[in-house]
Formats: C-alpha cells, structure tokens, sequence
C-alpha cells in the first residue's frame, strides 16, 4: 500500500527501514521523504513505522532465546 504518495513510499518500503536498522521516525523520513511535503500521511506514516518497530522488537528476543537454548 502507497503511504505517501508525495514521495512513493509504500508500507514495505517503511518497513524494510525498520528491518535495515532505522529506529526514528525523524531518521525515516529523511531517508524516505516520507511525511515531508503535503504532510496529509503523516499519521500513517507513524502508524505503520511503529508497527514494523513492534515486530522487530518482538522477532528479536526470540531469536536470541533460541540460540541462547542452543548453547
């Protein structure tokens, strides 16, 4: 789904942000432009951006108890 349409940013491109290590919105938009011209995604933006913040939060702990289980 397009989230800005400004700037063509979609929720993937968002999301592979956070994956790729972006932890601020502030940091996502200035390597998205997302949210930096008509302002009118803004909540959107925000909202998909602590989604994908979630998810990594929650993928990463398991992982390292895995391999903690492993040792």
């Amino acid at each position: 789904m397009i989230v800005c349409v400004c700037h063509k940013v979609s929720d993937r491109d968002i999301k592979r942000q956070v994956r790729d290590g972006c932890s601020s919105f502030e940091a996502l938009q200035f390597e998205t432009g997302v949210s930096t011209c008509c302002g009118c995604c803004e909540t959107c933006a925000r909202e998909v951006f602590q989604q994908a913040q979630g998810a990594t939060v929650i993928e990463r702990p398991v992982v390292m108890m895995a391999s903690l289980a492993a040792a």
